[in-house]
């Protein structure tokens, strides 16, 4: 693009468009980038009003990234000094416009350190203050390491002034950590080390320790580096050693003794994790991979002879308790994992060779397994004991399952030793063809118990699953054992964690069969794998079943997805055939979860699964479809099913495509005279808008405009299809239900209209139409949502002309519904032209407040007086009142300041009874 050009398209898009519209920041960045600054923006630039307005970013969650583009452009010129800026940022500005510019602009400043001059004496009366660390966190390379020493030695206070802020803390944490980093003063840092430590321990912000242990390695080489022997540096880092060590064999006992203790058991265990791989010496390890590990192993030897010893049977024994009686799996798992890695197999094999049972009790569910992976990574070979004892238990298991819940031969703890087997040791062809066998097996038998009336179906109603449960207690063999609530419950939970070892028995067998046999031919044990999780999705009612079995059958589906093969297929078209009386409620529920593992795990190109499953979900939408007694009819399960796949963050993309005919659909449903339809719509809508609008957005006050992410050219250009019947459907709006107008209207309060060169004159010109005329609909909801919209689809150049008009009208005003709309069109039409005329050369908030003034002085002499009801005066007196706010913050001049005082007078004293009246409405409402 020639110069001549770029410069008109810059100074045209600075001065027109708002800093609300993030195209602004792209435009301008983009030319930036491309041309000398001087050139770009001309004789008449304001520096100081363009950088006001870049700030604008920084309030927004939407603009960070284009007003980051937009900085990043303009660093490169180093011809704007910003320092000013930066001084009002940080020093005046919220704590999220600081953060803000801390994590998003920060990083792009040529020359931090002169920046950090620049402010450093503004700095020094106000740093010490906590709501000033991320300024501190920011700088901290910058700061020299005696400016860095008060925030060790005011360590109590501050902790006392930051608890319950998250942010500040990370940003506190974050320096103190530094700091020990940059150089360690070993007496007084090892006994700040413990302060800090033992405060850590009960830090719930998982961020904090994260970063802790990311430069933990840091700390402990220059313990490593400063030790000497006999030297009295030494002696207090052998203590400060020695002090861990307790903690870590010593503290977790605490810790367990105390339920839902999590941030300090998992603390202690991340401790000693960073310890053994500092000490291994093993490069693979990313948190040491740049230590000196030659002198870290010297200085582990050092520790040994000084009696310290991380791998000790102390530290085993800490690790192995952790594994038995922890109620955190995670924790579990890492200790699992510490033990496998780091600790001798000669000297701890017998020890778990004696407690790895799998006859156990509820108590400790993860023990067994992780026992079994241990003695599996250290050589030993457990097929053969652990299908014996399956193969065993499961003939007493059919006959009296009560009866082996009793005994705690509990059949699930060998199933997941037996997956365990599959991970470590896989056996091959047909020994791994019968266990596959055998497992599907036991999940039939399990379903059949959760179902007492033969009839397999469908999944049980909870009420024939009770029955079912008390049916196995009253023909066991074991007497009054426990209450009876106490024996369902516990007989279900061993029933359904069955069920679960049982789909990740099956998803660890189709890794090992799709390896060994690549063109999955029909009849194969992969189907049998498939048919062991499907059986439990569609005749199972137990949520944390069905919700292990979704979670296996999707590993199953990434593994045999990628085959040519029509498996997967006809699963899909059976579940969608629509033959099932399905209820959307739990009864269900494993359908919409069967369906929507099937098309997300699906790798094949374009997603071959999804585009099959919304062919016939929308066939079947477009034709109403008969209803059946007791269950919902086979619309209401479909809309369900697309509720399933919209929510869904990792089909967004691909669901794209599909969005204009789905939220067609589901506008027209919200109408039917089924209410299990009505319901599943109105759903479908609540997952569909934010998808297509985004979330709602941080806006600081009540009384700001609520910024949006999209402009009506960018709906118009991705659901040109569904616009017309929106517009349709509004210009009905006497036809069509409130709930309806209102889920409309929902949707386009978040689309607003940003001047460009593309958009349709003639389609902004009948919403705007429309719109006005539901200003004064009898429902207040929708009076107020239109109001918004109205305001939404004007560029806010037009505001000014149009609420002038409006304030002319106003006093001719009968219909009081008609009145309070056009009076929140008003509010909203003044709230969004503050917030656009931002820091724009051609506008001036406060000039257009102080007319409205006028004009409202000039046409509605006498008008508190007249009589409209409460409701209204009520609300006429917020909108006057947020004016004169407003004004009070801008007023610059003594004229200013009397007019305000004369509309204190005239328009906020003079109605004496609304505060009587407050609670009364208009009667239209």
């Amino acid at each position: 693009m020639c110069p001549e050009r770029s410069k008109s398209i810059f100074g045209e898009v600075l001065s027109r468009w708002s800093w609300m519209n993030p195209y602004k920041y792209y435009i301008l960045g983009t030319i930036l980038a491309n041309m000398p600054f001087r050139e770009a923006v001309g004789e008449d630039f304001n520096a100081e009003l363009f950088l006001e307005g870049l700030s604008t970013s920084l309030k927004h969650r939407n603009l960070l990234s284009p007003g980051q583009f937009l900085f990043k452009s303009l660093m490169k010129h180093e011809v704007v000094d910003i320092s000013n800026l930066v001084k009002d940022i940080l020093l005046k500005r919220s704590l999220l416009e600081r953060d803000n510019f801390i994590n998003q602009w920060l990083c792009y400043h040529q020359d931090l350190d002169k920046l950090y001059e620049g402010i450093k004496d503004e700095m020094d009366d106000v740093t010490w203050d906590d709501e000033y660390l991320p300024i501190r966190r920011a700088f901290r390379e910058q700061m020299a390491v005696k400016e860095l020493a008060h925030d060790t030695e005011g360590f109590a206070d501050m902790m006392g002034m930051i608890e319950g802020e998250p942010i500040l803390t990370q940003h506190y944490y974050d320096i103190l950590i530094h700091r020990l980093t940059k150089g360690l003063d070993v007496k007084a840092d090892v006994a700040f080390l413990k302060e800090l430590f033992e405060c850590i321990t009960l830090e719930t912000n998982t961020g904090v320790r994260q970063y802790i242990f990311k430069r933990l390695p840091l700390i402990l080489e220059q313990l490593a580096r400063r030790n000497r022997d006999e030297s009295e540096e030494s002696e207090e880092i052998i203590e400060f050693f020695s002090w861990m060590q307790y903690q870590i064999n010593e503290g977790y006992m605490t810790c367990l003794q105390e339920p839902g203790n999590y941030p300090a058991v998992i603390f202690i265990l991340r401790l000693l994790e960073t310890l053994l791989k500092f000490f291994s010496g093993d490069k693979k390890h990313a948190l040491t991979k740049n230590s000196n590990f030659n002198a870290n192993i010297q200085f582990r030897e050092y520790l040994a002879r000084k009696g310290l010893n991380f791998t000790s049977g102390d530290t085993f024994h800490t690790l192995w308790v952790l594994i038995s009686e922890s109620p955190f799996d995670d924790v579990q798992e890492l200790a699992c994992q510490l033990i496998c890695e780091f600790f001798d197999k000669a000297e701890f094999q017998d020890k778990i060779q004696n407690k790895f049972r799998m006859k156990q009790d509820l108590d400790s569910p993860n023990a067994c397994r992780l026992y079994a992976r241990i003695l599996l990574q250290w050589g030993e070979d457990l097929l053969d004991r652990v299908e014996s004892f399956i193969k065993t238990t499961f003939e007493n298991f059919r006959k009296d399952p009560f009866a082996s819940v009793h005994r705690n031969d509990h059949i699930f703890y060998a199933i997941e030793c037996l997956t365990e087997c599959l991970v470590i040791r896989p056996p091959q062809g047909e020994k791994l063809s019968q266990l596959v066998d055998l497992c599907a097996e036991i999940t039939e038998e399990v379903l059949k118990f959760l179902n007492h009336t033969g009839e397999f179906e469908e999944a049980p109603s909870f009420e024939v699953m009770e029955e079912s449960l008390q049916v196995l207690i009253d023909k066991s063999q074991v007497k009054h054992w426990k209450s009876p609530p106490e024996a369902r419950k516990e007989l279900l939970l061993s029933l359904w964690m069955t069920l679960r070892a049982c789909g990740d028995f099956s998803a660890a067998a189709a890794k090992i069969l799709v390896k060994d046999s690549p063109q999955l031919p029909s009849g194969s044990k992969i189907e049998t794998c498939l048919k062991i999780n499907t059986m439990i999705l569609q005749r199972c009612r137990h949520k944390g079943a069905i919700e292990a079995a979704g979670l296996s059958l999707g590993r199953i589906v990434r593994e045999i997805s990628g085959q040519d093969s029509e498996i997967l297929r006809t699963e899909l078209e059976n579940l969608l055939a629509g033959k099932r009386n399905l209820s959307t409620t739990r009864r269900g529920a494993g359908y919409s979860i069967m369906l929507l593992n099937l098309v997300r795990n699906d790798a094949s190109d374009g997603r071959k699964l999804l585009q099959r499953a919304m062919e016939i979900l929308l066939s079947e939408l477009r034709e109403k479809q008969p209803g059946v007694e007791n269950f919902d009819n086979l619309e209401a399960v479909m809309l369900h099913y697309l509720c399933v796949l919209v929510k869904d963050s990792s089909l967004v993309e691909d669901m794209l495509p599909f969005v204009p005919e789905i939220l067609r659909i589901a506008f027209q449903k919200i109408d039917s005279e089924e209410w299990t339809v009505r319901n599943g719509a109105l759903q479908l809508c609540g997952a569909m808008i934010p998808k297509i609008v985004g979330q709602k957005m941080h806006y600081q006050e009540e009384e700001d405009w609520q910024p949006v992410k999209l402009s009506v050219d960018d709906v118009r250009i991705r659901l040109s299809t569904i616009s017309a019947f929106l517009l349709t459907t509004l210009t009905n709006s006497a036809q069509n239900s409130t709930t309806l107008l209102i889920t409309i209207l929902e949707l386009l309060s978040r689309i607003e209209f940003w001047w460009t060169e593309i958009h349709s004159a003639g389609n902004i010109l009948a919403f705007r139409a429309v719109l006005w005329g539901l200003l004064e609909h009898p429902c207040h909801k929708i009076r107020l949502l239109s109001a918004r919209c109205f305001s939404g689809f004007h560029e806010f150049h037009q505001i000014p002309g149009i609420v002038f008009q409006i304030i002319e009208l106003l006093p001719q005003i009968t219909n009081p519904n008609l009145f309070h709309g056009l009076l929140m069109a008003t509010d909203a039409l003044t709230r969004k032209y503050r917030a656009e005329s931002f820091a724009i050369p051609t506008h001036n908030a406060a000039n257009f407040l102080s007319d409205v003034q006028e004009a409202v002085k000039k046409h509605w002499e006498g008008f508190p007086e007249k009589n409209l009801g409460p409701f209204i005066r009520i609300n006429l007196k917020k909108f006057l009142q947020s004016i004169e706010s407003e004004l009070a913050g801008k007023i610059d001049c003594p004229e200013q300041e009397n007019n305000g005082k004369r509309f204190r007078s005239q328009w906020l004293d003079v109605p004496r009874t609304l505060q009587a009246t407050a609670s009364e409405s208009p009667a239209h409402d």
